[in-house]
């Protein structure tokens, strides 16, 4: 589960006595993380022997997670800057 939640709440008695304000029935509202981070991690071939290149790529995913706090190695001069989804 991964999100934000809002609880409401409402209540009535036996003669269905209740509250029909709405915006007051807010108890909570706020962030449910439980889900782990999602990775991925592709390599890919290209080309051969003096030509030959091999292609890294991959992906980080969470609900908090921002290019802003995210930190990887340093890029080498031929890898993209990374990206978050």
């Amino acid at each position: 589960m991964e999100g934000n939640y809002q609880i409401d709440l409402a209540g009535s008695d036996v003669l269905a006595n209740r509250n029909g304000e709405r915006i007051t029935w807010n108890q909570w509202r706020g962030e449910i993380d439980t889900a782990a981070p999602r990775l991925g991690f592709n390599v890919r071939y290209s080309g051969a022997g003096s030509t030959g290149q091999t292609i890294y790529s991959g992906y980080a995913e969470d609900l908090n997670l921002t290019e802003a706090n995210l930190q990887l190695p340093a890029p080498t001069r031929r890898s993209p800057a990374p990206t978050t989804r």
